[in-house]
């Protein structure tokens, strides 16, 4: 937990033309002579999502200059960039490297879609969540830049100290009716309940012992997810959970205090940090089940197998943003927990320092293909519950149903 005064905190197989080099030898052939300086004769194309590609390009400044290679840094938005990446390469369309988060894996790689990376001994400067997420049939197939989960928000001028467990919360925000518009803004998704499910004792796929899903387990309407949810229920019935607040006017919200806590993620920063009012970054609360274990998500870029460039793509990843000072710029710039141990062991910033601390026990995200069926059904049943048209039975069956119906679709 830290709570922070108002401050701005700024996811084919040989080269051409090198025969047949493998990936570890291409950079130093690309090496320009002299150490630099030397004229560029490839290009590697990216496609990143627009509001990182910047920081990417700044992660990246030196490659250029080093290798004699130029990197064409696409901006898109990242809601396009697995569509168009999917239609495109096959047909010889798509980009050298693409700006991947952990559920769209799976699915790529069963489309043969993202070329294996092997980074040998830095594998073990990698997170072992973000390896985990990034590991499809055994083999990595990508670099992890950032990851990131959950976290609970509490605005201390509302709730001076941190709920440790769901009770303590139901308690803080029954005393806050009357006094402020939102007690607590509960998750309006899949990826945000999970930390209140779990702590429950709920699940979407069950774990097993190897960190895999198995997704014919679905735990969306078992007992413990349904106890979790009725935690939503009775605070609409309470009137401390209130429906109707959109995500745009979360920070003047916040700035009037009008919010003591609530249940999402580090995407919030920025606009919590300019409300102008203090804000704290806790851990999601323990349940009867433990300690709330959130969805650890990670973002990176995978090489396409389909390009021309893949042992220079691959080379890229490994033998340049794969270090301290590349992956330093890049999480420094995000303000995200970077995926590099040595760099994510040494943030600086409070902030990013309280989000690591809020996802210590979180798990990868699956990267199961059957996840496309969870994120539509939660949020719509997950809205009817916060607005008082539905049971916490009625949600998770909803979910749940729906979700097994998508799974038996994937593996028809």
């Amino acid at each position: 937990m830290v709570t922070l005064p108002s401050a701005t905190f700024t996811r084919r197989t040989a080269l051409v033309g090198f025969g047949g080099l493998t990936a570890a030898g291409v950079l130093a052939a690309c090496t320009p002579a002299g150490g630099g300086g030397g004229t560029s004769t490839q290009t590697l194309s990216i496609w990143m999502d627009q509001t990182v590609s910047d920081t990417l390009a700044k992660a990246a400044s030196g490659f250029e200059k080093d290798f004699g290679v130029k990197l064409d840094i696409q901006p898109l938005a990242y809601g396009d960039i697995i569509g168009n990446y999917t239609q495109g390469a096959p047909g010889g369309s798509g980009p050298d490297l693409v700006d991947v988060n952990i559920d769209h894996l799976g699915p790529l790689a069963a489309a043969d879609l993202v070329a294996p990376v092997d980074f040998g001994s830095k594998l073990s400067s990698i997170d072992p969540r973000a390896v985990a997420g990034y590991t499809v049939d055994g083999t990595m197939r990508g670099l992890p830049l950032v990851m990131e989960s959950t976290n609970m928000w509490r605005n201390p001028n509302v709730v001076a100290d941190p709920v440790a467990t769901w009770d303590d919360l139901v308690g803080v925000a029954r005393d806050l009716v009357g006094k402020v518009k939102y007690p607590f803004l509960a998750p309006d998704g899949a990826y945000t309940v999970i930390g209140l499910l779990t702590a429950f004792g709920g699940y979407v796929f069950k774990q097993n012992p190897d960190g895999s899903y198995d997704p014919n387990d679905v735990g969306l309407d078992n007992a413990g997810s349904i106890a979790a949810l009725k935690i939503i229920e009775q605070g609409v019935a309470e009137g401390w959970v209130v429906a109707g607040l959109e995500a745009d006017a979360y920070a003047d919200a916040w700035a009037d205090g009008q919010i003591g806590l609530q249940l999402s993620g580090p995407w919030l920063l920025s606009g919590y940090a300019d409300s102008g009012a203090p804000y704290s970054i806790d851990k999601i609360p323990s349940g009867p089940a433990g300690e709330a274990s959130p969805w650890v998500s990670a973002r990176g870029l995978v090489v396409n197998p389909l390009s021309e460039n893949v042992a220079l793509a691959q080379s890229f990843l490994t033998e340049y943003l794969a270090a301290d000072d590349p992956m330093k710029v890049y999480a420094s710039e995000t303000a995200k927990e970077s995926a590099w141990t040595p760099v994510k062991d040494a943030a600086a910033s409070d902030a990013t320092l309280a989000f690591i601390e809020a996802g210590a026990n979180g798990q990868p995200i699956p990267q199961n293909k059957e996840l496309a069926g969870i994120w539509s059904p939660s949020t719509d049943a997950l809205l009817l519950l916060i607005q008082g048209r539905a049971t916490a039975e009625e949600a998770a069956q909803s979910m749940a149903q729906k979700l097994r119906d998508s799974v038996a679709a994937a593996q028809n």
